[in-house]
């Protein structure tokens, strides 16, 4: 089934399939929903989840599994950290991992 994203409007309720609240909506970016820090379940962080977890909007934000799972697999790095590989800001880390793979240990 898909689902019209543009439906979904900054503010909305984010809830699981269980009908618990997960947080609330700060934006779209890209394929994922922010959720804005200030929600009291976000902890004072913001937080990404997919959306391809969304199954329904109405009201609310519906997705495909309970609140407390959606919440332990949520993302606390955005859309643009979690595509960076570690060593991707460090032009050496290639050369360094090069020679660690050369020595005699």
């Amino acid at each position: 089934m898909d689902v019209d994203m543009t439906a979904i409007r900054e503010h909305m309720e984010v809830v699981g399939d269980d009908g618990e609240h997960i947080g609330t909506v700060d934006r779209i970016e890209g394929d994922m929903l922010k959720l804005t820090r200030s929600d009291p379940q976000a902890g004072g962080e913001h937080h990404w989840i997919p959306a391809a977890w969304v199954t329904g909007i109405d009201q609310v934000v519906r997705l495909n599994m309970p609140a407390h799972q959606a919440i332990a697999q949520w993302s606390a790095s955005g859309p643009d950290m979690r595509s960076k590989a570690v060593g991707d800001d460090d032009p050496y880390a290639a050369n360094r991992e090069r020679s660690r793979e050369g020595e005699v240990h």
